[in-house]
């Protein structure tokens, strides 16, 4: 499986995302490589963490709104990164 890498892993754990999320494998909600091969933009995903669409992934729960999470840790953590 993929590894998170540690700076990331702390913001997420911090943030209650691996409590719904893993690297690539389905959890409750979709891989972060998943989320990743959509292509979101940045400023598309902390919109879609802070006000999730649940229509965007209909195999899965409804993801709660994070309204809580900076914006600027969203960016930091965005799975963008987890893309080879």
């Amino acid at each position: 499986g993929g590894k998170i890498p540690s700076e990331m892993k702390s913001l997420l754990a911090k943030n209650t995302c691996l409590g719904c999320h893993k690297m690539d494998s389905k959890l409750v909600g979709p891989s972060f490589l998943a989320i990743a091969q959509r292509g979101y933009s940045q400023k598309e995903l902390v919109q879609l963490i802070k006000e999730p669409v649940p229509e965007n992934w209909p195999d899965y729960p409804p993801m709660a709104p994070m309204a809580w999470v900076e914006s600027e840790q969203i960016k930091c953590f965005c799975p963008n990164h987890f893309v080879p």
